[in-house]
């Protein structure tokens, strides 16, 4: 860093005192005895604070549950949205548990406690989240303790004089990561791999059955049904030959009828269009009368009927 350069200050909520245990559930810690019971095992790194309430068997009390709670709070799995398993939660109790312990044979307050816990806990669960090595791991814990150590606010408070940094260290490479590898182990997320076999002949595609010898044809029926099938295909081609002819044909006539339409004057063209007019009037007109002629003598005849229907027989 350049002589001078400002130092970027931490963000506050980097600070861990009271931000995983308050005040209150230390009291109610040492009210119900678990400070014994975590400091009896403080030594044996992960065997810790829960070795003597699981020895004497029976219902956890009310301090245990309380540090079990604690221990389960946060992320502590490294997992987004996740939850501890029970053998997690039995872990985290006894890493957490054993902090404790040994900060009260330290004769910690509660704020250095709270301090302690937190480093301790948020070292676990960046390293389990993002699966760190052991040496980036160990440099966010001292990083973080020594952010702790010296009041110079806002970039880190003093909270662990240069004494006690040392023993956490110290308790620290022994406690936690001496068994990393068990810590990281115990908190990697178990993946199921299904898998099934089957046999190369399964892959093969079968080929089709042959048919039977007694259902083939002779020589002369194969060659009647290719006769049939040649016919059927020339009479085939022959229809579309003929409807194409035919289409021709007829868009032929379409366009002669379309051009010689076109080459007409347009009064030559009123004048057909008048007489045809004319001889339309004509027809409708002798058709009109016709049918009033047959009209007549289908009436005459009926009243000749009806005339000799109603006539006296002699």
């Amino acid at each position: 860093m350049l002589l001078g350069a400002a130092e970027p200050a931490v963000r506050a909520d980097a600070f861990l005192v009271w931000k995983h245990v308050s005040s209150e559930q230390l009291q109610a810690l040492r009210q119900h005895g678990e400070r014994a019971a975590a400091a009896e095992d403080a030594d044996s790194g992960i065997d810790g604070a829960g070795a003597a309430a699981r020895r004497s068997g029976g219902e956890a009390p009310t301090g245990w549950a309380a540090l079990r709670q604690l221990a389960g709070a946060g992320d502590a799995s490294g997992e987004a949205g996740g939850s501890l398993t029970p053998e997690q939660e039995e872990v985290m109790i006894e890493l957490c548990g054993g902090a404790l312990a040994q900060g009260e044979a330290w004769g910690f307050s509660d704020e250095k406690l709270s301090a302690l816990l937190g480093i301790v806990k948020e070292t676990h669960a960046r390293a389990a989240r993002e699966r760190l090595p052991v040496e980036a791991a160990f440099r966010f814990f001292r990083d973080a303790l020594l952010r702790h150590s010296v009041q110079r606010p806002p970039f880190s408070i003093g909270v662990f004089s240069a004494a006690e940094v040392g023993l956490v260290l110290r308790w620290g490479i022994d406690a936690y990561f001496r068994h990393y590898k068990l810590y990281q182990y115990a908190f990697t997320a178990r993946v199921t791999l299904d898998v099934c076999t089957r046999h190369p002949a399964a892959l093969l595609e079968a080929p089709p059955p042959l048919p039977a010898l007694r259902t083939a044809a002779t020589e002369d029926e194969h060659t009647t049904q290719l006769e049939a099938q040649r016919r059927q295909r020339e009479a085939a081609e022959a229809a579309a030959a003929a409807a194409a002819a035919a289409a021709a044909e007829a868009e032929r006539a379409r366009a002669l009828e379309a051009e010689y339409a076109a080459s007409l004057p347009e009064d030559v063209q009123e004048r057909v269009a008048r007489a045809v007019e004319r001889e339309l009037a004509g027809i409708r007109g002798e058709m009109d009368r016709e049918f009033r002629a047959r009209h007549a003598g289908l009436l005459s005849r009926l009243a000749a009927l009806e005339g000799a229907r109603a006539a006296p027989q002699p």
